[in-house]
């Protein structure tokens, strides 16, 4: 089953609201977001050959664990970004939402790959909220608030680190069922429309 949006962020901003220290928050908050807690997705990221290959996972799969955002490569350039994209009306919790987002796909891409993965940025479309040298010391790089873009800068090597788990036939096969699972998505939406 999925928890409403609504539910989700009110529930979000609940607990945002009650806790003094939000850069502290995050932290927590990127800690609990584990590949291993979205089924056949992550395992799919993590037995994926390379980073760039997670990310694609990622970007053409999200919609699996969730309606509310999505995730987007953009390879095309040095840097490369992940951009993470809100698909949900406004809500207060929103650029926190947005923040724990990023922070936990920063945190499973270290554990997933080989090696050491260095981030080039992170940039937020919002306003900073607290001290900016708090998120640069959380993220280990840099961090840009009121930018164009939710997004993870990464320089292009970094997309072809190896996966520690990398095994290409066990990825295929979990991307074949992640694609039944979108095509019912897309069978899902047509039902209700």
């Amino acid at each position: 089953g999925r928890l409403a949006e609504t539910d989700y962020f009110d529930l979000l901003d609940w607990i945002r609201r009650g806790h003094e220290d939000e850069v502290a928050l995050l932290e927590a908050y990127a800690r609990a977001i584990r590949a291993d807690d979205i089924g056949v997705l992550g395992l799919a990221m993590k037995t994926a050959p390379t980073l760039r290959a997670s990310l694609e996972r990622v970007e053409r799969y999200w919609r699996v664990v969730t309606d509310t955002a999505v995730y987007r490569l953009d390879a095309t350039g040095d840097p490369a970004f992940l951009v993470f994209e809100a698909r949900t009306g406004q809500h207060p919790v929103l650029e926190f939402r947005n923040e724990g987002a990023l922070a936990g796909s920063a945190r499973n891409m270290r554990q997933i790959v080989e090696g050491e993965l260095v981030l080039e940025h992170v940039s937020f479309r919002h306003a900073c909220r607290s001290d900016p040298d708090r998120y640069a010391a959380h993220f280990g790089c840099p961090v840009h608030f009121e930018a164009d873009r939710n997004a993870i800068a990464l320089g292009p090597a970094m997309l072809d680190l190896p996966n520690r788990l990398g095994d290409a036939a066990v990825s295929e096969f979990l991307t074949a069922h992640l694609e039944t699972e979108i095509g019912s998505l897309k069978d899902d939406a047509s039902l209700r429309a």
